[in-house]
């Protein structure tokens, strides 16, 4: 079976290998790839595809990914955000991991402050879906913030956690 939303989800995690290996250029041809690949298909095939979730949400989201581990952290803020807005939140898992990535983007920029008030919000979802990966990530990201402990939108993450039971 042809399936371009498959095939796109598998060119955007070539891009994460490539970025992992710290090839920037072959990184965003993939991601590139990825888009077009994403363009191909219909309202039909994305609801038959086994990728049906993958949308171009994911595809910035992933692409926010890519330039974190590139140590292009700005360029990653502005991926990550433009893929959390495009993101379906009905599929709650996708929405969370986009705004993780969104987080984890603003940390790298040192932007504390921001980076706690989202993942507060993930951190939300993350009680409502109870996926143990999901909670391990949100757990990992607030880990690299101890330096900050003491800044306010961190103690409201902390209690947010605490409310939600995820610590």
């Amino acid at each position: 079976m042809n399936d371009p939303q498959l095939q796109a989800q598998a060119r955007e995690r070539i891009a994460y290998a490539y970025a992992v290996d710290g090839q920037y250029n072959a990184c965003m041809a993939s991601v590139e790839d990825a888009k077009k690949s994403l363009s191909m298909s219909t309202p039909t095939d994305r609801s038959e595809s086994l990728a049906y979730f993958f949308n171009e949400g994911w595809i910035a989201s992933g692409e926010s990914s890519c330039l974190s581990r590139l140590d292009r952290p700005q360029e990653a803020v502005v991926r990550a955000g433009e893929g959390l807005k495009l993101s379906d939140k009905s599929h709650v898992d996708g929405y969370a991991y986009a705004g993780l990535r969104l987080s984890a983007a603003h940390l790298q920029c040192r932007e504390v402050e921001e980076s706690a008030r989202v993942l507060s919000s993930v951190a939300e979802l993350t009680a409502r879906n109870r996926s143990g990966r999901l909670v391990q990530e949100v757990l990992a990201t607030r880990s690299q913030m101890t330096s900050w402990d003491t800044v306010n939108a961190v103690k409201t993450l902390d209690e947010k956690l605490v409310s939600h039971a995820l610590v």
